[in-house]
């Protein structure tokens, strides 16, 4: 093939119209295209259930992929999902969101998220889903300071000694604020009680589960609710089966020990050692009135977690 050089003097010797001459210059030596992969039909989607949220509360939004019914999305494409969190002060924290591990894998999903631990920061927070180098519009939401919320706390008792047969664990919900507070019971519209076993020495073992639904709702004394929205409302109120705490008043809730720990249905029993035993489980709280000064704020998860240090077994 001729050079770069010997093409321009070839043209320029036979005296084509520039057009030509450009057209050809053109044609040899512009870079190769190659063909591109079609575009996904998927797309990354983002939703928020409130724009409002307290500054002790735990901030919860969903993320996820939406495909048509026929389409199967690659497998290369499962690990291109980030979320890109621009804070209050300008900064920015991007999470990989990881693929669902469960269900159909190259369908579409819908999971939940939130800005987990870190401090959160008064002011407007800005989210960004991507998925295949595609990306939402930004969503937005504001964290305020609500004083009163600081006055409605809660905390998992554990017992002394925590292992003796009869033992139980108390979930105790205090209101001292000057508002009605409103929750649904544990067990109903899959609101969960969550038990965490870290093995603090020797070899590393640890385990995660559930408190079965069953030994919940005995606890609380009611039956089970056919109603599984995951988001409580002032519509839900009247629909499922709701603690009504006034102000001064105290919920209490007692789970025999046993039965927290029968939901660890692993093939093995729990190793001899020291653990910090966790429970924890969010509590969507309708605060006040349906119109009043917190409606838009509701529903507010309080987010109620205690460790206890233990051996097992005793």
């Amino acid at each position: 093939m001729p050079s770069e050089l010997q093409w321009q003097q070839v043209l320029i010797n036979r005296k084509w119209p520039i057009a030509v001459l450009v057209g050809l210059w053109v044609l040899t030596f512009s870079p190769t295209t190659q063909a591109q992969s079609p575009p996904t039909p998927a797309r990354p989607t983002l939703e928020l259930d409130k724009t409002r949220f307290a500054s002790n509360e735990e901030v919860f939004f969903w993320v996820g992929v939406t495909a048509p019914d026929d389409y199967r999305i690659p497998k290369r494409l499962w690990t291109t999902c980030r979320l890109i969190i621009t804070r209050p002060d300008g900064t920015q924290r991007i999470d990989v969101v990881g693929w669902p591990v469960d269900g159909p894998l190259d369908r579409g999903w819908r999971g939940g998220w939130g800005l987990r631990s870190e401090p959160l920061q008064i002011g407007r927070y800005v989210l960004v889903f991507e998925f295949a180098g595609q990306k939402t519009s930004p969503y937005s939401f504001t964290i305020e300071d609500v004083p009163i919320l600081k006055e409605i706390t809660g905390e998992f008792m554990f017992p002394s000694p925590l292992l003796s047969p009869d033992a139980s664990v108390m979930l105790t919900v205090r209101n001292h604020s000057s508002q009605t507070i409103r929750f649904p019971h544990r067990g109903v519209m899959l609101e969960q009680v969550w038990v965490g076993l870290n093995k603090t020495t020797g070899e590393k073992w640890s385990s995660s589960f559930p408190v079965p639904e069953p030994v919940l709702l005995k606890a609380a004394g009611i039956e089970r609710s056919t109603i599984a929205e995951d988001r409580f409302s002032w519509t839900l109120a009247g629909r499922v089966p709701t603690i009504v705490l006034v102000p001064g008043d105290i919920y209490r809730l007692e789970l025999p020990l046993s039965a927290v720990l029968a939901g660890h249905a692993g093939s093995q029993p729990i190793p001899v050692g020291e653990y910090d035993v966790r429970l924890s489980t969010i509590v969507q709280m309708l605060v006040g009135q349906r119109d009043g000064s917190w409606a838009d704020l509701s529903p507010i998860r309080l987010n109620i977690t205690s460790v206890r240090h233990v051996m097992f077994p005793r």
